[in-house]
């Protein structure tokens, strides 16, 4: 049988965003009302999750399914760091919206200095400052890797 699992492993997205987040699969199986063993087995792609568990999985972890689907500019690393570009392509949207770095680190909540390194590709954002960034710009997270 050809699943969701075959095109976008939803699983092992499920499972980045769960370890960025900091939460064990243990907890996330109990936010979500399901044993440890059926969280599992999503995350392994043993199993395909329904719309309703992944629709709960996202709003347990503060994003949409639609950004959870395209995450594709993400690699799984030990430290869930971004694409290369993505600090460019910060700045590109910045500039096409005539914000200062000053302007967008204070409406991100993060510091210039912080930002500056996400632009220049010495530090990659975490994945809570840089949805705080597209919501800034009003579009979803996914929409800066292609700006």
């Amino acid at each position: 049988m050809v699943g969701i699992n075959n095109y976008i492993r939803i699983g092992k997205r499920m499972k980045q965003v769960r370890i960025k987040t900091g939460i064990s699969q243990k907890e996330m199986a109990i936010r979500l009302g399901i044993s440890c063993s059926s969280y599992s087995n999503y995350e392994n792609e043993y199993r395909e999750p329904s719309i309703n568990l992944i629709y709960s999985f996202c709003k347990e972890v503060n994003m949409t399914i639609d950004e959870l689907i395209r995450m594709e500019f993400m690699t799984v690393d030990k430290n869930f760091k971004m694409n290369i570009n993505t600090g460019k392509q910060i700045k590109e949207a910045r500039v096409k919206a005539k914000l200062t770095q000053e302007k967008l680190a204070q409406k991100a909540g993060i510091s210039v200095f912080t930002l500056q390194k996400y632009e220049s590709g010495d530090r990659n954002p975490k994945i809570e400052s840089l949805q705080k960034i597209a919501n800034d710009f009003g579009i979803p997270i996914t929409r800066i890797k292609s700006m």
